[in-house]
């Protein structure tokens, strides 16, 4: 009886056994596919990924989306127009001392404004070349803004004329939350004026000394690294600002920090007692 039972029972398992086999060999070629996909796709994820923070981290590290080509399109300077190397389509910073006819890079770089559209209201300081007003600048289909209103005093020369608007054609090539912004200039009319962006707080030395002990250390961060990414701007745009002092930086309503005078300070002698050629764009009185 047990001898005919444990027969029928290794009949039995014989029959089940090429059933037992296909079901292992399904179950393992099952496991495998799932292995290689969880490969592929984790491959896969991690080259989006680094796709994408390669984008970022470009992106962040030049303030803009890369063209494949330069942007050549608007170059007049006998020099040329080039990119950063390894940067293509990101502008560099033209002296426009390099142009045969200096009004050239003011038409460029600088919008021409209608002298109707400006309102001077008062004075606020003194530049070189003559007095700096706070005023208003009305343009067609914009709201109206207050400005600061730089003016080019009677009695100019030529040469006067041209390095007073070279300050325009060097801040019209810039572009960034904490470099002083070219609104426009007045050529067509009298006064000769450089319109810019008005800075409420004034320069920067005299308002931390008028405020001191005001400031919490996060504001005081905060401006200090406003300041430092304007001046890795112009680093970036291969300008060199040659002044950088609390005097030449303006601070507006929200305590931001914003590099100005792009005037004759290029031409400073580094043994110059008394700088002439540099004074603060906006002064509060």
């Amino acid at each position: 009886m047990n001898a005919c039972g444990s027969e029928d029972y290794k009949s039995e398992l014989r029959e089940q056994l090429p059933l037992i086999a296909g079901s292992a060999a399904a179950g393992l070629v099952f496991i495998v596919s799932l292995v290689a996909i969880s490969i592929v796709c984790s491959r896969k994820r991690a080259y989006t990924k680094e796709a994408v923070y390669s984008d970022k981290l470009q992106h962040y590290s030049t303030g803009r989306e890369l063209s494949l080509r330069p942007d050549l399109s608007n170059c007049h300077s006998p020099i040329g127009c080039s990119s950063l190397p390894g940067s293509p389509g990101m502008k560099i910073y033209i002296d426009p001392f390099t142009y045969e006819d200096p009004n050239e890079a003011v038409r460029e770089f600088a919008k021409e404004i209608d002298v109707s559209s400006v309102k001077i209201e008062e004075v606020i300081g003194a530049g070189e070349f003559g007095e700096v007003y706070k005023g208003r600048l009305k343009l067609p289909g914009k709201r109206e803004i207050y400005v600061a209103i730089k003016t080019l005093k009677t009695g100019y020369s030529e040469k006067q004329r041209r390095d007073f608007l070279s300050e325009a054609s060097i801040m019209g090539q810039f572009d960034h939350p904490n470099i002083i912004r070219l609104e426009g200039v007045v050529t067509k009319s009298r006064p000769v004026m450089i319109v810019t962006e008005f800075m409420e707080n004034g320069a920067l030395d005299s308002f931390l000394r008028q405020n001191d002990g005001q400031f919490t250390v996060i504001q005081l961060v905060g401006m200090m690294r406003g300041i430092g990414a304007g001046m890795k701007y112009l680093s970036e745009m291969n300008y060199v600002h040659r002044d950088l002092a609390a005097r030449n930086i303006l601070v507006n309503s929200n305590l931001v920090c914003k590099v100005s005078d792009f005037g004759l300070s290029r031409y400073l002698q580094e043994d110059t007692p008394d700088p002439t050629y540099t004074s603060s764009l906006v002064r509060r009185h």
